[in-house]
């Protein structure tokens, strides 16, 4: 009887560390996909905001005595504005990165315990009441018990 209930712990321990697995991979997925989205848009803002500046430098150039057409100052001030907001935002989602590494961090660390838990379900008590001389089972047994993990990403 202590068998099958150090089994089904062994089994739910391993059934819990997969489900943190899962969503440790999921957080670093969303995460690389976010820093990769608001850099594409920081990139972005930069070149168009270069280029509004050596817009703005012709013509502040000695050669133009006009004054600036007021459609480029609007779409400058447009630009400047858009960028800061962008900005924000990245520091935003850098903030969110930060806390959603920590988040797996804790979840790694939760992992390595659960893990250290397992292993020693597997080596520990299983075969202590055993006789010596009779018959033991073999861990493969326990091995095939096991969920099967593909590397692939399990829809949630």
């Amino acid at each position: 009887m202590m068998k099958e209930e150090l089994r089904q712990e062994k089994l739910s321990w391993q059934h819990e560390l997969h489900q943190f697995r899962m969503e440790k991979n999921s957080w670093e997925l969303h995460e690389r996909r976010m820093k990769e989205q608001y850099l594409m848009a920081i990139t972005d803002k930069d070149q168009q905001l270069g280029h509004l500046q050596s817009l703005l430098r012709e013509l502040r150039s000695p050669s133009q005595t006009q004054m600036l057409p007021t459609q480029y100052q609007q779409q400058f001030s447009q630009l400047l504005e858009e960028k800061n907001v962008l900005s924000t935002l990245l520091s935003d989602t850098s903030q969110s990165l930060r806390e959603n590494q920590h988040h797996c961090s804790n979840l790694f660390n939760h992992c390595a315990i659960l893990e250290k838990g397992v292993q020693k379900l597997q080596a520990g008590p299983l075969n202590a009441g055993v006789a010596q001389g009779a018959p033991q089972e073999k861990k493969e047994n326990y091995r095939k018990s096991e969920p099967e993990t593909t590397g692939e990403e399990q829809p949630r």
